[in-house]
Protein backbone atom coordinates (compact mmCIF):
# COMPACT_ATOMS: atom_id res chain seq x y z
CA UNK A 1 0.00 0.00 0.00
CA UNK A 2 1.46 3.27 -1.07
CA UNK A 3 1.73 6.51 0.71
CA UNK A 4 -1.16 8.10 -1.24
CA UNK A 5 -3.43 5.15 -0.50
CA UNK A 6 -2.67 5.40 3.22
CA UNK A 7 -3.44 9.13 3.12
CA UNK A 8 -6.76 8.47 1.39
CA UNK A 9 -7.66 5.77 3.92
CA UNK A 10 -6.65 7.98 6.84
CA UNK A 11 -8.75 10.83 5.44
CA UNK A 12 -11.74 8.48 5.06
CA UNK A 13 -11.34 7.16 8.62
CA UNK A 14 -11.10 10.70 10.03
CA UNK A 15 -14.16 11.74 8.00
CA UNK A 16 -16.14 8.71 9.22
CA UNK A 17 -15.14 9.41 12.82
CA UNK A 18 -16.22 13.04 12.40
CA UNK A 19 -19.56 12.05 10.89
CA UNK A 20 -20.10 9.50 13.67
CA UNK A 21 -19.30 12.09 16.34
CA UNK A 22 -21.63 14.70 14.80
CA UNK A 23 -24.42 12.13 14.40
CA UNK A 24 -23.97 10.96 17.98
CA UNK A 25 -24.10 14.53 19.26
CA UNK A 26 -27.27 15.27 17.26
CA UNK A 27 -28.90 12.07 18.54
CA UNK A 28 -27.98 13.06 22.12
CA UNK A 29 -29.48 16.55 21.60
CA UNK A 30 -32.67 15.06 20.12
CA UNK A 31 -32.99 12.70 23.08
CA UNK A 32 -32.58 15.60 25.52
CA UNK A 33 -35.20 17.65 23.63
CA UNK A 34 -37.59 14.69 23.74
CA UNK A 35 -37.07 14.25 27.49
CA UNK A 36 -37.66 17.95 28.06
CA UNK A 37 -40.84 17.87 25.96
CA UNK A 38 -42.12 14.82 27.82
CA UNK A 39 -41.45 16.52 31.16
CA UNK A 40 -43.40 19.58 30.00
CA UNK A 41 -46.30 17.39 28.89
CA UNK A 42 -46.36 15.65 32.29
CA UNK A 43 -46.35 19.02 34.07
CA UNK A 44 -49.25 20.29 31.93
CA UNK A 45 -51.22 17.09 32.51
CA UNK A 46 -50.75 17.47 36.27
CA UNK A 47 -51.83 21.11 36.06
CA UNK A 48 -54.97 20.14 34.11
CA UNK A 49 -55.82 17.41 36.62
CA UNK A 50 -55.49 19.89 39.49
CA UNK A 51 -57.66 22.42 37.66
CA UNK A 52 -60.34 19.77 37.02
CA UNK A 53 -60.28 18.75 40.69
CA UNK A 54 -60.95 22.34 41.78
CA UNK A 55 -64.15 22.55 39.74
CA UNK A 56 -65.07 25.16 37.15
CA UNK A 57 -66.79 27.61 39.51
CA UNK A 58 -63.78 27.84 41.80
CA UNK A 59 -60.89 27.90 39.37
CA UNK A 60 -59.73 31.33 38.23
CA UNK A 61 -60.17 30.29 34.58
CA UNK A 62 -58.79 33.40 33.00
CA UNK A 63 -58.27 35.80 35.86
CA UNK A 64 -54.72 36.96 36.34
CA UNK A 65 -53.52 37.69 39.88
CA UNK A 66 -53.75 41.39 39.04
CA UNK A 67 -57.38 41.02 37.91
CA UNK A 68 -58.23 39.07 41.07
CA UNK A 69 -56.77 41.85 43.22
CA UNK A 70 -58.68 44.51 41.25
CA UNK A 71 -61.98 42.65 41.60
CA UNK A 72 -61.34 42.08 45.30
CA UNK A 73 -60.72 45.81 45.71
CA UNK A 74 -64.09 46.41 44.03
CA UNK A 75 -65.88 44.22 46.57
CA UNK A 76 -65.66 40.59 45.45
CA UNK A 77 -64.00 38.50 48.17
CA UNK A 78 -63.51 35.51 45.84
CA UNK A 79 -64.13 36.78 42.30
CA UNK A 80 -64.76 33.56 40.33
CA UNK A 81 -67.14 31.89 42.82
CA UNK A 82 -68.82 35.21 43.65
CA UNK A 83 -69.47 35.98 39.98
CA UNK A 84 -70.75 32.46 39.31
CA UNK A 85 -73.12 32.61 42.29
CA UNK A 86 -74.45 36.03 41.33
CA UNK A 87 -75.04 34.96 37.73
CA UNK A 88 -76.87 31.79 38.82
CA UNK A 89 -79.19 34.05 40.86
CA UNK A 90 -80.20 35.88 37.64
CA UNK A 91 -81.75 33.33 35.27
CA UNK A 92 -83.88 36.16 33.83
CA UNK A 93 -80.82 37.18 31.82
CA UNK A 94 -81.31 34.15 29.57
CA UNK A 95 -82.94 35.61 26.43
CA UNK A 96 -84.78 32.47 25.23
CA UNK A 97 -88.20 30.99 25.84
CA UNK A 98 -88.15 27.70 27.76
CA UNK A 99 -89.95 24.73 26.22
CA UNK A 100 -92.50 22.25 27.55
CA UNK A 101 -93.05 24.18 30.78
CA UNK A 102 -89.39 24.19 31.75
CA UNK A 103 -87.51 27.02 33.45
CA UNK A 104 -84.10 28.15 32.35
CA UNK A 105 -81.27 28.08 34.86
CA UNK A 106 -77.51 28.35 34.72
CA UNK A 107 -75.93 24.91 34.92
CA UNK A 108 -73.93 24.34 38.12
CA UNK A 109 -70.30 24.05 37.11
CA UNK A 110 -71.09 25.65 33.75
CA UNK A 111 -70.05 29.20 34.60
CA UNK A 112 -66.55 30.10 33.40
CA UNK A 113 -65.00 33.43 34.30
CA UNK A 114 -62.88 34.25 31.25
CA UNK A 115 -61.27 37.47 32.49
CA UNK A 116 -62.12 40.64 34.38
CA UNK A 117 -64.83 41.54 31.84
CA UNK A 118 -66.47 38.41 30.44
CA UNK A 119 -68.11 35.19 31.55
CA UNK A 120 -69.15 32.19 29.47
CA UNK A 121 -72.14 30.36 30.91
CA UNK A 122 -74.08 27.20 30.04
CA UNK A 123 -77.84 27.22 30.67
CA UNK A 124 -80.71 24.80 30.22
CA UNK A 125 -84.36 24.23 31.05
CA UNK A 126 -84.32 20.45 31.27
CA UNK A 127 -85.18 20.12 27.58
CA UNK A 128 -82.88 22.45 25.68
CA UNK A 129 -79.41 23.72 26.45
CA UNK A 130 -77.43 26.74 25.34
CA UNK A 131 -74.48 29.00 26.03
CA UNK A 132 -74.08 32.69 26.46
CA UNK A 133 -71.31 35.23 26.67
CA UNK A 134 -71.87 37.98 29.21
CA UNK A 135 -70.06 41.15 30.12
CA UNK A 136 -69.99 42.18 33.75
CA UNK A 137 -69.04 45.29 35.65
CA UNK A 138 -68.97 46.24 39.32
CA UNK A 139 -70.61 49.37 40.65
CA UNK A 140 -70.60 50.04 44.40
CA UNK A 141 -70.11 46.35 45.08
CA UNK A 142 -73.07 45.32 42.87
CA UNK A 143 -72.52 43.20 39.77
CA UNK A 144 -74.19 44.37 36.56
CA UNK A 145 -74.62 41.91 33.71
CA UNK A 146 -75.02 42.49 29.98
CA UNK A 147 -75.68 39.68 27.50
CA UNK A 148 -73.28 39.89 24.54
CA UNK A 149 -74.30 36.71 22.71
CA UNK A 150 -76.50 33.72 23.33
CA UNK A 151 -77.32 30.58 21.38
CA UNK A 152 -79.22 27.37 21.92
CA UNK A 153 -77.37 24.14 21.20
CA UNK A 154 -78.62 22.31 18.13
Amino acid sequence: MGRIERGVWLTLVVLLLGITAVSGHQAWQAERALETGQAQIRALQEWLQEADADGPDTEPAGLTPREVRRLQALGLAEPSPDLAADLRAHPGLIPHEPVLGGRFFFVPGGVRVLNDRWVLAVFEDGHVRGQMLLEYSLHSGAIRWRVLASALDR
